[in-house]
Order: structure tokens, then C-alpha cells, then sequence
């Protein structure tokens, strides 16, 4: 019977012994689990920064296309008008000189 007791003893300790354990460990990992959850948060927020530095480069890089593209539109458009004017001016002539080898030609 005394045999009996210490072995229901010595059972229940060792079952203690393994919540206890169960308990501890999990409270580890909580703690890790915290600690993770801050590291992530702590790389998170710096990918974030990393991120908003880029993004207002490439901002700044835009307004500086931006400024070319307005430029280079306004010397396309200059350019264009120019070629138009000087198409016109080349269909004058040509249509001198179509009536002045027409005039040549009934000569």
C-alpha cells in the first residue's frame, strides 16, 4: 500500500513536472513570439522608410521629366509648325514652276 501511495505521488510529480514544463515552454514562446512580432515590426517600419525614400526620388525624377517632356513638346510643335511652313512654301513654288513649264511647254 505504501508502495502504492509513492507511486501516485511520484505520478502526480511527474505530471506536474510536465504541465510545468508544458507551461514554461509556452511562455517561451509567447516571449519569442513577442520579440518576433517587434523585429518584424522594427523591419517592417525600416522597408517602409526604405520605401518612402524611393518613392520621393522617383517623385523627383518625374517633376524633372515632367519639365523635359513640356520642353521637348513645345520644340516638337515649333519644329512641326516650321516643316509646314516650309512644305507650304515648296507647293508655292512648285506650283510656279508647274505653270511656268506649262507656259514654256504652249510656247
Amino acid at each position: 500500500m505504501r508502495d502504492r501511495r509513492e507511486k501516485e505521488i511520484q505520478n502526480k510529480s511527474a505530471i506536474g513536472e510536465k504541465r510545468r514544463f508544458r507551461i514554461k515552454a509556452q511562455q517561451e514562446r509567447k516571449g519569442d513570439s513577442e520579440e518576433n512580432s517587434e523585429e518584424k515590426r522594427n523591419r517592417r517600419e525600416k522597408e517602409i522608410q526604405k520605401k518612402s525614400v524611393k518613392v520621393e526620388d522617383l517623385k523627383s525624377k518625374l517633376a524633372t521629366q515632367e519639365v523635359e517632356l513640356h520642353q521637348r513638346t513645345k520644340d516638337t510643335e515649333a519644329l512641326i509648325a516650321k516643316i509646314g511652313q516650309q512644305t507650304e512654301k515648296l507647293n508655292q513654288e512648285k506650283s510656279v514652276a508647274d505653270a511656268e513649264e506649262q507656259r514654256v511647254c504652249i510656247a
